[in-house]
């Protein structure tokens, strides 16, 4: 979710994500094993990637037009485009499974 594939790729995967973890759309044994898998296995990484995009106090802005993965200039940087996707999916997550948000 956090490589540029261009912003109509990300929107479109950001869609099938809600999709497939909208209690409203799926019911079941398979929401529940799609979403066990994302908050064992994603849900920490997209976290990281917002909380490490964020400059240290002492450092300095980068480029206005990027953020960067690992809080140093040589890190991966995440365009803003994607880190809103990734907002997003943590707000619908929030909102959708607040029993999972602890």
């Amino acid at each position: 979710m956090v490589t540029d594939f261009g912003e109509q790729m990300h929107c479109q995967f950001l869609e099938i994500l809600r999709i497939l973890m909208d209690s409203f759309t799926m019911s079941g044994a398979h929401r529940d094993v799609i979403i066990e898998i994302f908050y064992e296995r994603h849900l920490d990484y997209l976290v990281d990637v917002i909380a490490s995009s964020c400059p240290s106090r002492s450092a300095t802005r980068t480029s206005p037009n990027s953020a960067v993965v690992g809080g140093n200039t040589e890190g991966h940087r995440i365009k803003p485009e994607i880190l809103l996707n990734v907002c997003e999916l943590l707000c619908f997550c929030v909102v959708h499974h607040p029993y999972r948000i602890k």
